[in-house]
């Protein structure tokens, strides 16, 4: 290739090719090709490919024929939306884009790109759009086309592509964002489309890069449709800090096709009002994962050594690696072919939004940074935020349904709002808070960790939260709502079904319970009682409880159902939430584990703080003082009579699970509570403990003497209180985890202790969902059932599949032996 820029007969410049891109081409081409010409010109891989300028674009509007005048004028148009009108949207959407998708494209660039073709020498080829000065976030907003590399269907691809700008959720963009459709400057980079073993994108931050990946072509993960692989990296080292698999069912691949196959575009084009190509026609087909695809890593070590190595800066006097040539957070989209070989086919810079100051958009566009914490709760939304602080607290009936709570902490007071809330951000908090399990469970985005927001975002103020990449935007215009308009936009955020169609083809042995504390966690989920699990394994008292506290002044504060006017309250509408539980989940077991208030006790304004000298014998109980304890013991008492009046209404199938239980003692004590009711005469009655305090691991075949029928370990606060660290703590030292060698050697020991003593052993923790690897030595240990929030059974339950088949064939190969 001897040439940088193609040009027609008439000199009107075209096409510029990657690897040819010169410096003054930047403001051109655009930013995402100028980076793959310079990572060329420094030796790195990239899939070959050439940009088609805004030029083009704009010198094709003027030849289109318009059947009415919406951009006939293009230089001076704008275009009038009624927004209120869905079906005028629509309607424009629709003629503009047939009336590009029509049209043809000149002889003399017709010709161009047939001599690019015959250069790029590709089978297919995908068109990616996008803005030359992008001044507002435009990912998610347009669809790749795709196209065999003829010259027919090229010139489809590249008018497809341009259409995509006046689909009428881009349309409505626009007009809320203020830019005129005049000022779109649309360049397109057209690449070929490889025979692709994997894809995936290394996102690339000061401290650590994370690479995910996934089997084929990338499109699964843009779409959604599958989860990755990940693989934390340290960014001085390269070396491999962490790995998650993910779970991939479908795989897109390069279809292996005839040209007679893919039929004649010159007939088709007049039947074209819409930008999809058929079936047929796409070059890509999509193919569900074999058991061996389905359940193995997408990248073998020497693979991930090798995609570190493309990345990772080398020793002086060699070129420069791509982390030190971009300087700043950016996304890198790799492509690893059958011939085993990766190439880069995009980058993008994560943390800019700027435009050339000489060209801008719009003069009172506010293009603020985007606000970053950490993603707690996968999902995305849009609303207005609600500022509130601890301090101040709020009445539950003030918050307006599908607000953003934006708060410095979630306290116990404030977890009621949720239930309304349409998302969560908050500057402090950890992933195993119960903010973010409540978020997690209710399926509401949250982000958690971002400096200052409660003083960078105003009250009222529209954002968007994307609890997926942890990223908080702020959007300028203040009108934007989420209203049925707007919510196309949002349609690539579409949420999937909480499991997969494909999940029960993989049969698991290992039991797969869920953790919930709001009945209408469950409810909301159709098809909950068809998903594969085997129970509820823990019900969060303190959540539901709130629920029921919702209707009162104070709902942090649990004395008030203490005084006898208030009891009986208590014990009805804690039936009537845990009933639906039970009897939606029958005759499967629910596991209700007892009041544990200590969070409660830290942050919430304590009601045990008079002196009172009664039952001296709970002195050391749960770490408060006496008052404390009897308060305690008449809450476990009302839990009780809660119980006893769901086993007289039939539902027997609850299991009650202790908490926080650190001596044999305090266990003798509640026993002696249960044994004054009538539970114990039934025989499917089980108390079990939580194993989330150290000392357990060193009694527990004393608990098991004691009465003890089974035990759940919370690897959320056994991590607390093993590691010395703070479970609500935004940013833990990445070295202490549950992962951390202390941590396995307690939940093994507490894992084998209990088979030895033929009691069930399950874990209720969020490690196995944080740390899917555990999952393999859980189940090797010999646990009993996982029990994870919703959002995680159908993780979760690969998770298990893959580890049983790895063990399996493990066995397999030492018998063989």
């Amino acid at each position: 290739m001897s040439f940088s820029l193609l040009t027609t007969t008439d000199g009107v410049e075209n096409l510029y090719w990657l690897h040819q891109i010169r410096p003054t081409d930047r403001a051109t081409v655009g930013d995402r090709a100028f980076y793959l010409g310079d990572l060329i010109k420094q030796g790195h891989p990239v899939l070959p490919g050439f940009v088609v300028g805004a030029k083009i674009y704009s010198e094709f509007l003027k030849t289109i024929d318009w059947q009415e005048p919406i951009l006939v004028d293009f230089a001076t148009s704008s275009l009038h939306l009624d927004l209120e009108d869905p079906r005028q949207l629509q309607a424009i959407a629709q003629r503009i884009r047939h009336q590009i998708i029509t049209s043809r494209l000149s002889s003399a660039l017709r010709a161009t790109l047939q001599s690019a073709l015959n250069t790029l020498n590709a089978q297919a080829v995908i068109f990616d759009l996008g803005l030359k000065f992008p001044t507002v976030p435009t990912n998610g907003l347009f669809d790749p086309v795709m196209s065999w590399a003829e010259i027919d269907g090229v010139e489809l691809g590249i008018k497809q592509a341009w259409a995509e700008l006046f689909r009428a959720r881009n349309l409505l963009y626009w007009q809320r964002k203020s830019i005129k459709l005049e000022q779109l400057q649309p360049t397109i980079l057209v690449q070929q489309i490889p025979e692709a073993r994997a894809s995936g994108s290394i996102r690339i931050e000061p401290e650590s890069w994370e690479i995910q990946a996934t089997w084929g072509l990338e499109l699964a993960m843009l779409w959604g449709q599958t989860h990755p692989d990940s693989y934390q990296i340290n960014s001085q080292t390269g070396e491999l800090q962490q790995q998650r698999l993910g779970y991939k069912t479908i795989a897109y691949r390069l279809k292996k096709s005839s040209k007679s196959d893919r039929g004649d575009l010159e007939t088709k084009w007049n039947g074209f009002a819409q930008c999809s190509l058929s079936p047929r026609l796409c070059p890509v087909e999509v193919k569900l994962l074999g058991s061996q695809e389905f359940l193995e890593p997408v990248l073998n070590p020497e693979q991930l050594k090798s995609l570190i190595e493309l990345v990772k800066p080398m020793a002086p006097g060699v070129c420069r690696k791509i982390a030190t040539e971009l300087g700043k957070p950016s996304l890198i989209e790799w492509t690893l072919c059958e011939s085993c070989e990766f190439y880069i086919s995009k980058v993008c810079i994560l943390d800019s939004c700027a435009i050339d100051s000489d060209k801008p958009i719009s003069d009172s566009e506010d293009c603020s940074a985007d606000l970053r914490g950490i993603a707690a709760s996968a999902g995305q939304t849009v609303g207005k935020a609600y500022i509130t602080s601890t301090a101040s607290g709020v009445e539950t009936h003030r918050f307006p349904t599908g607000a953003i709570l934006v708060a410095r902490t979630i306290t116990p007071e404030l977890l009621p709002l949720l239930k309304r809330a349409a998302g969560l951000v908050t500057e402090q908090g950890g992933m195993t808070g119960h903010g973010a399990i409540l978020a997690r469970e209710l399926g509401i985005p949250a982000v958690i960790g971002v400096r200052g927001v409660t003083e960078q975002i105003k009250m009222g103020e529209s954002v968007l939260v994307d609890g997926d990449r942890g990223e908080v935007h702020r959007i300028a215009n203040p009108n934007m709502t989420t209203d049925q308009h707007f919510s196309s936009l949002e349609s690539h955020f579409n949420s999937k079904p909480i499991v997969s169609e494909n999940l029960l083809r993989v049969p698991i042995a290992t039991q797969l319970m869920v953790n919930v504390s709001q009945s209408s966690s469950v409810l909301r989920l159709k098809n909950f009682q068809n998903l594969p699990i085997d129970g509820i394994g823990l019900v969060r008292s303190e959540l539901m409880a709130l629920d029921v506290l919702d209707s009162v002044n104070n709902p942090g504060d649990f004395s008030q159902w203490l005084h006898p006017q208030n009891q009986s309250q208590f014990i009805e509408g804690m039936a009537v939430e845990l009933q639906r539980l039970a009897t939606y989940i029958a005759p499967k077991p629910l596991f209700y584990r007892a009041l544990d208030l200590r969070e409660f006790h830290q942050e919430v304004r304590p009601f045990w703080n008079e002196e009172n000298s009664e039952l001296g014998a709970l002195t050391h109980f749960s770490g408060c003082d006496n008052h404390c304890h009897a308060q305690y013991s008449t809450l476990f008492e009302l839990e009780l009579a809660v119980l006893s009046k769901l086993y007289q209404s039939g539902c027997d199938n609850i299991r009650l699970i202790l908490p926080f239980v650190r001596s044999v003692e305090e266990f003798l004590i509640y026993r002696r509570f249960i044994e004054k009711t009538e539970l114990t005469q039934n025989p499917r009655f089980q108390v079990w403990i939580m194993a989330e305090v150290p000392s357990v691991v060193f009694l527990l075949s004393d608990y098991i003497k004691a009465g003890v029928q089974g035990i759940s370990i919370g690897t959320n606060d056994l991590s607390q209180f093993l590691l010395g660290i703070d479970r609500n703590q935004t940013h833990k030292p990445p070295h202490l985890n549950e992962l951390h060698p202390a941590m396995l050697r307690v939940i093994q020991q507490l894992i084998t202790q209990a088979k030895a003593a033929n009691i069930p052993c399950s874990i209720c923790g969020d490690a196995p969902v944080l740390y899917p690897e555990l999952v393999q030595d859980l189940i090797r240990w010999g646990v009993t059932s996982i029990s994870v929030n919703p959002d995680a059974i159908e993780k979760t339950y690969l998770a298990i599949a893959r580890a049983e088949h790895s063990l399996m064939l493990e066995h397999s190969r030492s018998m063989s032996q």
